[in-house]
């Protein structure tokens, strides 16, 4: 596993929100953007700075934490403070819209299931069409881990009352990122 990404505190800065565009009538503060003839013609580009920066009140950069530890020792801090889990993928099926991710000792499935964000890697050299092709061209059948998980959506399961609950088990939001090897 590459790392956990630990919670901020109730106290974290959050970013303000965008600035306002508009003519005349009360600027709350913003600088005006009117001319000596009138009020602008356009409102204020949201992004006034060169290169679409803004100027912002800066906000802690998160600390990656490494999985190094026993799944022992890192269990109150992954159950209580961890904001996010970076993990890997072995591919994507195109036909179900799954993600492949393939727990191992270093990377255990827990990354991905427990903290509230998932962040997962995808290579774009690994989208398969179908669930065979993923396993014959990547020779499941050859090794296996103790299981596979195959991400296709939010959880869902009806073992309370026969009710079927959305979101129930695994993480509230899901993060893939795909890059170029």
């Amino acid at each position: 596993m590459f790392g956990a990404l630990p919670r901020r505190g109730g106290g974290g800065a959050e970013l303000p929100p965008p600035p306002r565009g508009g003519g005349g009538g009360g600027g709350g503060g913003h600088a005006s953007h009117d001319s000596p003839k009138g009020p602008a013609a356009h409102p204020p580009h949201p992004n006034p700075l060169p290169g679409g920066e803004r100027e912002l009140t800066p906000t802690p950069t998160p600390t990656l934490i490494p999985y190094d530890r026993p799944l022992e020792d890192l269990k109150p801090q992954l159950f209580e403070s961890i904001e996010a889990g970076l993990t890997t993928t072995r591919g994507a099926i195109a036909e179900t819209g799954s993600l492949i991710l393939w727990p191992t000792a270093d990377e255990p499935r827990t990354l991905s299931l427990v903290p509230h964000i998932h962040v997962a890697l995808l290579r774009a050299d690994a989208l398969f069409d179908t669930f065979l092709q993923a396993m014959r061209e990547q020779g499941w059948a050859d090794a296996m881990p103790t299981n596979v998980l195959l991400v296709s959506g939010p959880s869902k399961t009806a073992d309370i009352e026969q009710t079927l609950a959305y979101g129930v088990h695994g993480p509230k939001r899901l993060v893939v990122l795909v890059v170029h090897p």
